[in-house]
């Protein structure tokens, strides 16, 4: 598996999906946060921050230095497949190592499980209570529609 720093769109839209069933007190602190949980799921996944090649520790610091620019940026308006696609991508970025037990990893992927069942009964009409097919659903509705699908 691989694993990269997702775009900053890709965070914003994760705090939508999130603040769609949660109170959000504060977006931009939100996505430091994702961002950071990802940060440090690429930094397991590689050993960035203590690499003994320089150019890799070199991009750790540059990752840490971006987090305290993260804002949450309200995205456009996207269909809810697009959003929960954007949710999908951050969570397979951002498991690495000890991540996947993180209590902010765990709120949002109990999230994705909910919003993507609601979505993909939305596109079909009908309910869908299996999350692999509303996986399957939600891909098949952004390529027929040809959706942007990610950010990064």
């Amino acid at each position: 598996m691989s694993a990269f720093v997702v775009a900053p769109e890709t965070i914003s839209s994760v705090v939508d999906v999130l603040a769609k069933h949660e109170k959000v007190d504060n977006r931009d602190l939100l996505a430091k946060r994702l961002f950071l949980l990802n940060v440090e799921s690429v930094n397991q996944r590689y050993k960035l921050k203590d690499n003994e090649a320089e150019e890799l520790r070199k991009e750790y610091e540059d990752y840490i230095g971006r987090a305290a620019k993260i804002r949450y940026k309200k995205q456009p308006d996207r269909h809810p497949a697009q959003h929960i696609q954007a949710v999908r991508c951050w969570i397979y970025q951002s498991c690495e190592g000890n991540c996947e037990s993180d209590p902010l990893f765990l709120a949002v992927r109990k999230i994705r499980d909910k919003e993507s069942l609601a979505v993909a009964s939305e596109i079909i009409g009908s309910p869908v209570s299996n999350d692999d097919r509303a996986c399957n659903i939600i891909t098949n509705y952004i390529d027929k529609n040809k959706l942007d699908s990610a950010w990064d």
